[in-house]
């Protein structure tokens, strides 16, 4: 996917801009899609949104235009917290001892302890 391929020379490059993207893009003979400038900064700002890019300024004061690096400490995917079925209930503001809802009595929970 396009994604991929942005993501991928982000990766490899380390730092590099909008223009030096776009101009891989353009020079992919399996892309035969055309793509604006704008097109292509989309894609980033979903890698940006994800975690998985940072944008940052430029090392040279006359730079104006925004880098893009790898992400130096990415969040992890998953964590105990997600992992465990309280951090995406959706009833777990009702969840207490001897509630409703509780965790003696959630099935999710159950499930994730057999786990």
């Amino acid at each position: 996917t396009l994604r991929a391929v942005v993501k991928s020379y982000i990766l490899k490059r380390g730092d590099t801009t909008l223009r030096q993207i776009a101009a891989h893009i353009k020079a992919q003979p399996a892309i035969t899609v055309s793509l604006a400038d704008e097109d292509i900064g989309m894609i980033i700002q979903t890698l940006v949104y994800d975690g998985t890019i940072d944008t940052v300024e430029g090392d040279d004061p006359d730079d104006s235009e925004e880098h893009y690096r790898p992400m130096l400490y990415a969040a992890p995917e998953t964590t105990p917290f997600t992992n465990l079925p309280c951090g995406v209930c959706p009833v777990f503001h009702q969840c207490r001892d001897g509630g409703p809802v509780s965790p003696a009595t959630c099935v999710y929970f159950d499930k994730w302890l057999q786990f």
